[in-house]
Order: C-alpha cells, then structure tokens, then sequence
C-alpha cells in the first residue's frame, strides 16, 4: 500500500502555485525557472520538463491505487500529447491552471485520515510483536498487524478484537505442543493442557524444562482470559485508546513469551 503524506501535497499545490504566478514573458519565464530549480543549473530546462520533475508523483499514487485522481491523470496525458507536438512555452500556463483545478476536484468528497505522531509506530510497523512472533506466528500475523493499524486510527475495540483472536493462535499453538487436540473454547483448552501437563508429570516423575514453560505460559494463559478475553465477548464492553495500548501490550509480552519455545 502506498501512503501519501500531506507534505507531498503541499510541495505540488506550491509547485503548481508557482506556475500559475509566472508572467508569459521570456525575461519572467527564465526568472521562474531559477525560482522553480532554487536557482539549479538545471534551470535551462523548458518549463514543460520541470513542470514533469514536479508532477512525476501523481502516476505513481494513481497506479499504486494510493489515490483516484482520474480527471488529474487525463489532464497531464493531455500536457503529454501537447508536449509531443510541439508548443510555445507560455501555453504550458493555461494547462496548469487546468490541471490545478482538475486535482483540487478530484480531491473533493474524498476523505484522508491523519496518524497522529505518537500513533504512527503502530501503523508503519512491519512486525508490531517483533519479527520471532511473526515467524514463529505466522497465522496471526494479519490480525496483529490489523490490531496495530486499529489502535493508530483510533479504533480501540477493534484493536482488541484482533489482539484476542491473535492470542487464540498462540494458545492452540501451546495446546499442540502438550499433545491437545482441537477444542471448543479457551476454558476447555486450558482444562486439557493441565491435564496433560499432570499425566506427563506423574508418569515421569517430574517436569522437563519444556513442561515447565509449558505450565508457565498455561497460567499465563488463564489469567489472560480472565483478565482480559471474557470481558471482550460482551457486546456491549468498548475501549478506550488507552486500555487498548495496555492490552496490546499484554498480548504483545504474552506472545513473546510464547515464541521463545514454541511455533506453529
């Protein structure tokens, strides 16, 4: 997914800005061309060549899907066509004005979310629990990513309605590893997984290193459930940003804990 910031924006709305004050004079034009390059050898260029330089970003926004900007597009395609039959440089003006005015009504009724800075970490992370979570989680890597893209946007309860079903993965990961089977719900896993844990205990007489981390993150697993996954059933139970950042940051530590030893 391509993101345009607002800064991209601004920089073209003053390019364009700084067309449209251009005098249609060959003394003005060559004055523009220094302002437009910030005074860059490069300003011997034609107008129609820096105008490209600037502009260049637009296709890219529109192929990437990042943006509908369809009248914009069909507005340089025509500056194109200009381009490649020849025109005097002080046609160049009436165009931009003419592509100004298409991307400020492609812009109209669309709407573009703002990512608060403190906020903006969870929605550019590639591995919001760290890269062993994702490779050893690899089934839970679309909620967890979801889940920090819900709480950078301002969405708490969804955030912790994709944090629990990210958990969900790590308890049926821990389930396989103690040799259960699928069960129904959270209460009946974590009711087989103590008792395997029992049974294997009994029969050697004591617990493996793995066993104990296994019982370790089965309580971690309750408390969990307690704490945290019952009450996020209820239908009518909301969250506010600040409970969802404390409970990304259990589920977060819990898988963690989980990747240490375990996998899918």
């Amino acid at each position: 997914m391509l993101r345009p910031y607002a800064s991209a924006f601004a920089d073209l709305i003053n390019v364009l800005a700084d067309f449209r004050k251009i005098d249609p004079r060959p003394e003005t034009i060559e004055s523009a061309k220094r302002r437009l390059t910030h005074g860059n050898p490069n300003s011997g260029l034609p107008l129609h060549a820096l105008l490209d330089a600037q502009t260049a970003i637009i296709p890219i926004w529109i192929e990437a899907g990042g943006i509908p900007l369809k009248s914009t597009a069909a507005q340089l395609h025509h500056i194109e066509k200009l381009q490649e039959h020849g025109y005097k440089e002080s046609q160049l003006f009436d165009e931009v004005e003419q592509l100004n005015r298409r991307i400020r009504e492609d812009l109209q009724g669309h709407r573009f979310l703002h990512v608060r800075d403190d906020l903006a970490p969870y929605f550019d992370a590639k591995y919001p629990f760290g890269e062993e979570v994702f490779q050893s989680f690899w089934s839970a890597s679309d909620d967890i990513s979801e889940a920090s893209k819900c709480l950078a946007l301002g969405r708490s309860t969804a955030c912790v309605m994709h944090l629990m079903r990210a958990s969900e993965v790590g308890l049926k990961a821990l389930a396989k590893a103690c040799g259960v089977g699928v069960q129904n719900d959270w209460g009946s896993y974590l009711r087989e997984i103590d008792k395997a844990l029992t049974a294997s205990m009994k029969a050697a007489g004591k617990k493996t290193p793995d066993e104990v981390f296994y019982s370790e993150s089965a309580v971690k697993f309750d408390r969990f459930k307690v704490a945290l996954r019952n009450p996020s059933m209820h239908v009518d139970k909301s969250y506010t940003e600040e409970r969802a950042r404390e409970i990304f940051d259990a589920t977060k530590a819990l898988m963690q804990h989980l990747a240490t030893r375990i996998s899918e």
